[in-house]
């Protein structure tokens, strides 16, 4: 069963939500998202041997991007502990949203972007209008930055949709 939700029912999501969906922790943890990024931030040091540290995520949610698994974004929401040689690492992810269509510009201070399903062909007008966030977006992965996009918003990267 699929659990895409949609950005105006994802609080539905939660009565027909069943075990046996394969979650994201099975493929990726917090520390691999954090691993990806150059730069996350060492948020504080909680006691001698565990540090914490904190990832922010820009996902994409608005009509055109919002296809996402609800049981995922909770997944990397929640804190994740490790252990990197001598050190122990509490990770955690934090979700920033904004929306391809009406936002400017990205979220300040991100590490990562996450660009999900959804349907770009259909806001292709509006998406093509906003050249300030493409350009946001071309900059942070022209940076270095790190993006995950399935579906509608890897075809939203591309250069015609």
């Amino acid at each position: 069963i699929l659990k895409l939700a949609k950005h105006d029912n994802i609080e539905n999501i939660e009565q027909g939500r069943r075990q046996d969906v394969f979650p994201i922790s099975k493929v990726m943890d917090n520390m691999s998202i954090l691993n990806a990024t150059d730069h996350p931030k060492k948020v504080s040091k909680i006691e001698d041997s565990v540090n914490k540290v904190k990832c922010r995520l820009a996902v994409a949610m608005d009509e055109a991007f919002c296809f996402y698994y609800h049981d995922n974004l909770h997944l990397l929401e929640t804190a994740t502990t490790t252990t990197l040689g001598p050190d122990t690492i509490k990770a955690a992810v934090e979700l920033v949203y904004f929306s391809p269509i009406r936002d400017e510009h990205l979220p300040s201070d991100i590490d990562a972007i996450y660009i999900g399903g959804g349907y770009p062909e259909l806001y292709a007008a509006q998406l093509e209008q906003n050249t300030s966030i493409r350009y946001d977006i071309k900059s942070f992965v022209t940076k270095g930055g790190v993006v995950y996009a399935e579906c509608g918003g890897f075809m939203y990267l591309t250069q015609g949709l």
